[in-house]
């Protein structure tokens, strides 16, 4: 059935903490590592119920259906951003000195165990979200083309990225970093890939009554 009304911001966060709870019991070891942390502690799980919330209400704010989609798939262009330094250093195993170059390049704080938990912090919510904007997508707004061709990008964002973290390190270091010419390209090629994203017309099809996210 083809959605024909905007959602309010109580169904977008119910929809994304029945997906949360969810992934709990049957998500992927991955997908349960991110949101296990969340619960840690109560004010983990807090943080992230009130950025998933600031997301979902800038969503909900638009008083069109296809304002709503454009909404989300902004969000899920500024979740993959925000995930991707503790995601590169997670992958690439950075540790030690290189580590501490990339932290201060992005944290404006001089305190450097502060800013890797705030980055941590960030991480995990956005991972967190963008399982749930995911979803959301998918059964909510009929946007699943979309989600495939959002793995393309991230895949791309995270290469463009991880060359970027790079160069910052050659830099501090006084080298000379031979990759550094294609980097404006490849943003650029980024920035297309967003407007073509953005663009995609929404395939709709008939699909099944919305059931709970563990089904």
């Amino acid at each position: 059935m083809i959605r024909a009304r905007t959602l309010c911001s109580k169904v977008l966060m119910d929809v994304s903490e029945s997906r949360i709870d969810g992934i709990r019991w049957t998500g992927s070891d991955d997908e349960q590592w991110y949101v296990n942390r969340l619960f840690d502690t109560p004010e983990t799980y807090r943080r992230w119920e009130s950025t998933h919330f600031s997301l979902v209400n800038k969503i909900a704010l638009s008083n069109t259906v296809k304002g709503q989609n454009v909404g989300l798939r902004k969000t899920w262009f500024t979740l993959v951003q925000r995930q991707s330094l503790f995601q590169h250093l997670r992958e690439s195993q950075v540790t030690g000195r290189e580590r501490e170059i990339l932290i201060s390049a992005f944290h404006e704080s001089s305190d450097y165990s502060k800013a890797v938990v705030e980055e941590h912090g960030n991480f995990l919510c956005s991972n967190t979200s963008l399982l749930c904007s995911v979803y959301l997508g998918s059964v909510l707004m009929d946007d699943a083309r979309f989600n495939t061709e959002l793995a393309s990008y991230r895949s791309g964002y995270m290469e463009f990225f991880s060359l970027f973290c790079d160069w910052i390190i050659a830099e501090e270091r006084g080298q000379n970093f031979m990759l550094r010419p294609i980097l404006p390209v490849m943003k650029y090629n980024l920035s297309q890939m967003q407007a073509q994203l953005l663009a995609m017309p929404i395939a709709h099809n008939r699909r099944r009554a919305l059931r709970p996210a563990w089904n």
